[in-house]
């Protein structure tokens, strides 16, 4: 089963109401906008934390509209929030390798 909350979840809370009341298992996925980091980040600061902060997995996306040293920094300002997840930089224009698929559903990356 795949949910896709919308951005205004905490994906903690979601992944609880599932192992509680369905017994279900989930593997947090959380997708980061590149281009528009910088711009969010202090506006949205308890809601990127909270969403951050259960993901197992971290899509860094639209790394083609940023530079290479722009996506590091994202990456490194995520890694302060959540250092235990699996961080991958992805866009649009390039397909998603299926190790970064199979990282989403559990699997090892």
């Amino acid at each position: 089963m795949a949910l896709e909350t919308t951005g205004v979840a905490f994906p903690s809370n979601v992944s609880e109401a599932l192992s509680t009341h369905l017994r279900v298992n989930a593997q947090i996925t959380v997708i980061i906008d590149a281009g528009r980091w910088q711009w969010l980040r202090i506006p949205l600061e308890n809601l990127i934390i909270g969403q951050l902060s259960g993901a197992h997995t971290v899509l860094i996306n639209k790394t083609d509209l940023v530079s290479p040293e722009e996506a590091e920094a994202v990456e490194k300002d995520a890694r302060e929030i959540n250092g235990n997840a699996i961080y991958y930089r992805v866009s649009g224009i390039a397909e998603i390798g299926a190790n970064i698929l199979q990282a989403m559903l559990g699997g090892e990356s």
